[in-house]
């Protein structure tokens, strides 16, 4: 069985041809802006069609298409928006269907983060119960219990960055609110942090500079930490 991936992120995309053990056979990764909904999802599909040249296949050739979405989606077809995208609700099958150029029923997709713990689930050592964290663009969470990924009444069920953690000072949120996880723990959240102690790096390079050591840094890292 083959199948093609695209990990959609809030900056960045994946794309891949995979098999039904999870080995890559072709692969590609491109910084794409999210701003523009439809192009961000034509380029999807054109990347992914490059990796089915690449692997000697055609979409059509393929069991089905998985895509990861980064933002909050009923996992069929509908997307109820992304802030850390900057998306508010669109079909995202209405965009699929027509730039893969194939049938709704070939097209699976998720939510990212969900995606990152089904894959916990059946290739990691995660258990059975657990909660997934992940600190990117925005931060994202999944609970998976008794081997089942809890999707909640709204589909929202695990969505940790938007929890209130601060109140004293807090920062707006892509979502609108104020003090969030995400507005405090995140990739941006940290470069934030640096710049405004004089650090002029993003949160890859403030990680970098932790390992050397670095006070201010390190700082900034444990307040992300506390958060």
């Amino acid at each position: 069985m083959l199948a093609g991936a695209i990990d959609g992120g809030g900056t960045k995309v994946m794309t891949g041809i995979v098999d039904d053990g999870g080995k890559i056979l072709s692969s590609r990764t491109e910084s794409v802006p999210p701003k523009d909904v439809a192009a961000y999802f034509n380029h999807c599909a054109e990347m992914l069609k490059s990796c089915a040249a690449e692997a000697n296949v055609t979409l059509e050739q393929l069991d089905g298409v998985g895509m990861s979405i980064p933002g909050m989606t009923d996992g069929k077809d509908w997307v109820y928006g992304s802030p850390s995208a900057g998306w508010g609700p669109f079909s995202a099958l209405s965009l699929l269907v027509p730039s893969l150029g194939l049938p709704a029923e070939k097209i699976h997709l998720e939510n990212d983060i969900n995606a990152c713990a089904l894959a916990e689930l059946r290739f990691g050592g995660g258990g059975r119960d657990f909660v997934w964290l992940t600190i990117s663009t925005g931060n994202g969470g999944a609970v998976v219990a008794n081997g089942e990924l809890v999707r909640g009444k709204s589909f929202c069920a695990g969505e940790l960055g938007h929890l209130k953690v601060e109140y004293d000072h807090p920062v707006r949120c892509g979502c609108g609110g104020y003090g969030c996880l995400e507005a405090h723990a995140s990739g941006p959240a940290i470069a934030r942090m640096c710049r405004e102690i004089g650090l002029n790096t993003d949160a890859a390079g403030c990680a970098a500079l932790c390992r050397q050591g670095d006070e201010r840094a390190l700082a900034v890292y444990k307040n992300a930490g506390m958060y």
